[in-house]
């Protein structure tokens, strides 16, 4: 009998929620498949911990799965876009090509070039010794005498700067 009324008070708030989660998703990630696919889960996760939820918070609770979700979802979009820039910049610098490739490439690695040479000067001296030399974080930080989290800092502002001067170069 417990479990048919929490199951009906479940189904209730599902009812009493669903179009005001889907509409703050909606807002916050303009994206509808994106906001269907969030609402989703967040249903999923307030199922899966539904023995340990105050049914009567239960809306404060959704809207934590929510929010902590598309937390969850900017920091991998962050992550990724980072990680594509480093891959570009990598094959950048990769002397194994066709000559059409490498002709392609200098011309590429000169907009690089322009791009790191506008980081601020710290910034550029990381990504410098990063991409350049190939020195670890930790390399890094002991011989510019900073924490292997301000190495960490640098390295992403200048890939995320540099990608931004690439992008709009080639709109040119």
């Amino acid at each position: 009998m417990k479990n048919l009324a929490r199951d009906m008070a479940i189904s209730h708030i599902y009812k009493n929620y669903y179009g005001v989660l889907k509409r703050f998703l909606l807002v916050n990630l303009h994206s509808r498949e994106d906001a269907e696919d969030l609402l989703q889960e967040t249903f999923v996760r307030f199922q899966k911990y539904q023995a340990a939820i105050d049914l009567n918070r239960s809306k404060n609770f959704l809207f934590t799965i929510a929010r902590n979700l598309m937390i969850d979802k900017f920091r991998h979009e962050k992550v990724a876009a980072i990680v594509d820039t480093e891959q570009e910049i990598d094959e950048l610098m990769d002397p194994q090509s066709s000559v059409e490739r490498q002709v392609l490439a200098r011309q590429e690695f000169e907009v690089l070039c322009e791009a790191v040479n506008n980081l601020p000067p710290q910034c550029r001296q990381v990504f410098v010794l990063r991409k350049f030399h190939q020195l670890s974080h930790r390399e890094i930080a002991d011989k510019l005498k900073l924490s292997v989290s301000t190495v960490e800092k640098h390295l992403a502002a200048g890939l995320a700067k540099c990608q931004t001067y690439i992008h709009t170069y080639a709109e040119k």
